[in-house]
């Protein structure tokens, strides 16, 4: 008699699901374009304004990334040497209340359904030892406990005899606030085709599923660090946030601020993605209550919990809110009227695996063995061209071999995993890239890899590929956002301009969880003909930008970033955006004529008549 079976609960929309059409079935999870998304709406109550969708698998792979491909195989290894007699995944439809989902039947094709205590109960009786082990990712994790407290209502949670916990957000995490608030950030982005920030709030919104992720009151017990800040600069967009206070770092204050509890602030319109969404409070109390439940259950005597969390990746800990000067008013591609906007820029912490923050993952109140696992070493010297984090972490091979040792009950040394959390020195110096808009932005390594937008063919879904370990890309607010390791390799950060107007790049060198240094190139002139290059090193002092204005592929301005503005460099580059419009020749050399004779004055000293010019 050796071990176990084994009930697997997967994570937040890792399960598939389907509706039946008039000819075929439609799978509308994981989407082919936002569409399918939208066919998963619910109501104002949170009920699926569809009632047909239906599950039937766990998510194995899509488009191309592995989500459970080798967790499954990994699994059915151990049931074909006998290590176990069974195991099962157990999908659900993750849109709805966990209860609901432990404690009602779940959903298949042609009307079937499947309660999943009863067949956790199965299981159990097949078992060698007449018991199971549950393991749960992510949102699976809280499903598990939940299952064991149906188990100890029905009198049978003497069948568990391990609960392993796999990046769960047990008190959830600040990068859910992205995704309620404003679309941003949504967990479809680790496959590499994230839904547009309009249906990925829309979706959200009334999802009691996405609310378990939202920090609880225990999280700011724990946590100090701020989940939400607002820059002095906010009063000029959005006077009715400053009485938040500049930062908000406690359960009630936060509460309010998501049921607009202060002000008259109201929900936005569907388009509007740059006001934060109003969220409703039936919704945030369930969020609250699942997580006072969850977290303050005492796991009944005999059963083994064990924690498992991913460290060492870019994890966002909070939004900072800021005014920025944007163009207000377009006539065709040209700006004719500049202002303030409300944007938002990601907070990170390197304490996280990309979507849970350490303190969530890995809780105090519950756990007989905690285990951490250093993705970013793993991702470094493992996993070429493979970038896994929260999503796909039971991809890697020192989980999967945790995992068999857990079930097995043997020890030993896995790389890359250990059981007191590893020290921030542990991770290479970071660098932080932000371009805002008009730019696209590009990574590509020595050998060739890239992070970054890709084309996608017959669908309306945005392309991620992100090649190069530990980098990442994301879209988040006004700004795009890349990370990369700052180490002996050279990395190439390409820009190419892809409207009119002005553009920031902002670089911030970080060192374990601190910023020590950041360099801005401000308000650099861009069309579409733009383009530009910068690369990165850990040799390198001080960053140098290459900009191509006028698209002839030779470089016209090396900019260095400590450089103060230079009136005559900026001249020059507006005179060579002016020979790419096209204009009768008339007006094109009286324009140019402009621009030189305000050279002539600044070189002259003379800068009252240069303003004039």
């Amino acid at each position: 008699m050796c071990c176990s079976n084994v009930a697997f609960i997967p994570g937040f929309q890792a399960s598939r699901l389907y509706t039946q059409g008039i000819l075929f079935e439609n799978k509308l999870w994981e989407p082919n374009r936002n569409a399918d998304a939208e066919k998963l709406f619910l109501d104002e109550d949170g009920v699926p304004v569809n009632s047909s969708i239906y599950t039937r698998d766990v998510i194995d792979e899509g488009f191309g990334f592995n989500i459970y491909k080798s967790f499954i195989s990994f699994m059915n290894g151990l049931v074909s040497d006998d290590t176990i007699q069974g195991w099962k995944t157990m999908p659900y439809d993750w849109r709805l209340k966990i209860s609901d989902i432990v404690q009602n039947s779940v959903k298949l094709a042609n009307d079937q359904t499947y309660n999943i205590v009863d067949e956790v109960i199965a299981l159990a009786e097949s078992s060698d030892t007449g018991k199971v082990t549950l393991i749960g990712h992510s949102n699976g994790g809280l499903v598990s406990k939940d299952i064991i407290r149906e188990l100890e209502r029905r009198g049978r949670a003497n069948i568990v005899d391990k609960l392993i916990l796999v990046a769960v957000p047990q008190l959830g995490t600040p990068k859910a606030l992205a995704g309620l608030l404003h679309g941003d950030e949504q967990d479809m982005g680790y496959f590499g085709r994230p839904l547009n920030k309009k249906t990925a709030r829309q979706l959200g919104e009334n999802m009691f599923g996405a609310y378990a992720f939202l920090p609880s009151q225990k999280y700011f017990e724990i946590v100090s660090d701020p989940v939400i800040i607002f820059d002095p600069s906010v009063s000029n967009v959005n006077i009715e946030l400053v009485g938040y206070g500049s930062s908000i770092s406690s359960f009630s204050t936060l509460n309010n601020f998501l049921k607009a509890g202060l002000g008259d602030r109201s929900d936005p319109s569907k388009f509007d993605l740059d006001t934060p969404n109003v969220l409703k409070q039936s919704f945030l109390g369930y969020g609250e209550s699942i997580h006072a439940e969850l977290y303050n259950w005492d796991p009944p005597s005999g059963i083994e919990v064990v924690q498992i969390a991913g460290w060492g990746l870019d994890t966002i800990k909070g939004i900072e809110y800021r005014a920025k000067e944007s163009c207000t008013k377009f006539i065709g591609e040209f700006c004719i009227s500049r202002g303030y906007i409300l944007d938002r820029r990601p907070v990170f912490t390197r304490e996280g695996d990309e979507t849970v923050v350490i303190p969530s993952a890995i809780s105090s109140s519950i756990g007989n063995v905690n285990f951490y696992i250093n993705l970013f070493k793993h991702n470094k010297f493992f996993d070429f061209n493979t970038n896994r984090k929260h999503a796909d972490i039971l991809e890697t091979q020192p989980v999967l071999r945790l995992v068999g040792s857990l079930i097995k009950k043997e020890d030993g040394v896995i790389n890359y995993v250990s059981t007191n959390k590893p020290p921030l020195d542990d991770v290479e110096d970071q660098i932080r890239l932000s371009v805002h808009s008009p730019v696209a932005l590009d990574l590509y390594d020595s050998l060739g890899s890239h992070t970054g937008l890709i084309e996608l063919v017959d669908s309306d879904l945005i392309g991620i590929e992100e090649q190069i370990p530990n980098s990442y890309y994301m879209e988040f607010g006004e700004g795009k956002y890349v990370g990369f390791e700052n180490d002996s390799r050279e990395t190439n950060v390409t820009l190419k301009g892809v409207g009119y107007g002005t553009f920031t790049v902002e670089i911030e060198k970080v060192q374990g969880d601190s910023v020590i240094k950041t360099e801005i190139f401000k308000d650099l002139l861009v069309t579409p003909l733009m383009s530009g290059k910068m690369i990165f090193n850990q040799n390198q002092t001080e960053t140098v930008l290459e900009l191509d204005v006028d698209g002839d592929s030779v470089t016209d301005v090396h900019l260095n970033s400590q450089d103060d503005f230079d009136p005559v460099l900026y001249l020059e580059m507006i005179k060579k955006i002016i020979v790419t419009f096209d204009l009768k020749k008339g007006v094109e050399k009286q324009l140019l004529q402009k621009a030189d004779k305000a050279i002539k004055l600044i070189n002259k000293g003379k800068l009252d008549k240069v303003e004039e010019k």
